[in-house]
């Protein structure tokens, strides 16, 4: 036989991981001594059929959720598949209500067979039905979309994918109606849809020790997405840039650690519109700053009457500001881990995060652009709880400029949540 480097049996060693047909890939000598020994290959291969279910949560803002998915591996022998995928979820504000308005999609999918030689998979994904489900607005989706993934390395994933998607907006506040063309509700909006073509690349490259518990390295997320312009009548024309950067910094072996991130986009419109309601930018929750409620920080424009969250659009009551979303976010996160004495599997964390979100250029008339101010602090800890798929997140985060009226929600004259966020969730990232 040949002689290999072993540099490049690791590398043929996550081909055959990367494909997706086998549990396990072991690559080892036969002989246990000698400077020449043969090389044996050992793999474990996935069952034809498979059926994965999960829950979860996210508090306060997606709530409970479900999800499944069911899949069909190796057809031909060289890679295709077919899946379906569904998941459901109930946001907390709704059940807060007592009327449960709950977000779902399914999915149904075609990966192609590999490329001989190539790191590349493409596939076919059709979506039904999909309801999108905010406190400003209600979109349903359906749409075919046709990707292709290339896969380089271990680190490195470039994704580009097209997708022709039929949306129809069901309901959408009235101050946040920004855009005629696409922000409108139309009498049985299901029945007659938008045609929205959206071409979209995007790059993942994860320098990170460890996927599901990182101590240390870079996480660089960069993706383009755009309308082809006029060239579809009567659709939404506009194109969106943005871009994630996290790094972790490990100080000493016992776990302490910190983390920075930084992350920006900027959203334009090719007709002279802003983008739709749904592909406006908007910042607060869980995942971003976490002082602020789900999607709290950018342009808001007032009005009188409740919120659409709760399903009224009365003229009465005092007036309310509702956000709109922006065409231009930027938000950075300072995040230090410390291990607990005794518990080896627990942290403590202290965190900083703040942002903004505005409309670039002039903002339509009623509306706050949202440059002051300049930048939405919070600030908070928490607890992390480290596990086989990622930390398990308690968080605690406060305004700091709210915390003047902590004493007036033991009176009663402010809620509680208005002061402090708490926050649940899974993942490191």
């Amino acid at each position: 036989g040949d002689e290999f480097r072993r540099s490049a049996l690791q590398q043929a060693q996550g081909r055959l991981l990367r494909t997706g047909l086998f549990d396990g890939v072991v690559l080892r000598p036969v002989q246990s001594s000698g400077r020449v020994r043969d090389v044996e290959l050992l793999v474990n291969e996935r069952k034809r059929f498979s059926f994965v279910f999960g829950a979860g949560v996210t508090a306060p803002d997606d709530g409970p959720r479900v999800s499944g998915e069911a899949r069909l591996r190796n057809l031909d022998g060289r890679g295709l598949s077919l899946w379906g995928r569904g998941r459901a979820s109930v946001d907390w504000r709704s059940i807060t209500l007592g009327v449960l308005l709950p977000e779902y999609r399914a999915s149904l999918g075609v990966e192609l067979p590999y490329l001989p030689g190539l790191p590349v998979r493409a596939a076919i994904t059709g979506l039904l039905n999909e309801e999108l489900d905010e406190p400003t607005y209600r979109i349903s989706r359906s749409g075919l979309t046709i990707g292709l993934d290339w896969r380089p390395s271990n680190k490195l994933n470039v994704e580009g994918r097209v997708e022709v998607q039929l949306r129809a907006p069901i309901r959408v506040d009235s101050v946040a109606r920004l855009n005629a063309l696409s922000d409108i509700p139309r009498e049985s909006p299901r029945q007659h849809p938008q045609v929205l073509v959206l071409a979209q690349l995007s790059a993942v490259l994860d320098l990170r020790d460890d996927r599901f518990n990182p101590s240390k390295g870079l996480y660089l997320t960069g993706t383009l997405e755009s309308t082809p312009g006029a060239s579809v009548p009567n659709s939404p024309a506009f194109g969106r840039v943005s871009a994630r950067t996290v790094g972790l910094i490990p100080l000493g072996a016992g776990g302490a650690g910190i983390q920075v991130e930084a992350a920006g986009g900027i959203a334009f419109g090719y007709d002279g519109r802003l983008p739709p309601v749904e592909w406006r930018f908007r910042l607060g929750g869980t995942s971003t700053v976490r002082g602020f409620r789900l999607d709290a920080i950018g342009p808001t424009g007032e009005r009188s009457g409740v919120l659409e969250t709760q399903g009224l659009l009365g003229s009465g009551g005092v007036a309310r500001l509702v956000p709109v979303g922006g065409t231009a976010f930027y938000r950075y996160s300072l995040q230090v881990q410390l291990p607990l004495p005794g518990l080896k599997t627990w942290r403590f964390v202290i965190f900083h995060d703040a942002g903004n979100v505005v409309i670039a250029g002039m903002a339509p008339d009623g509306i706050d652009p949202g440059f002051h101010p300049v930048l939405h602090p919070s600030v908070g800890i928490g607890l992390r709880r480290i596990t086989p798929i990622g930390p398990l997140r308690l968080e605690l985060a406060v305004r700091p400029e709210r915390l003047t009226t902590l004493g007036k929600v033991f009176t009663g004259e402010a809620a509680l949540a208005d002061v402090l966020q708490v926050h649940f969730a899974v993942g490191a990232l």
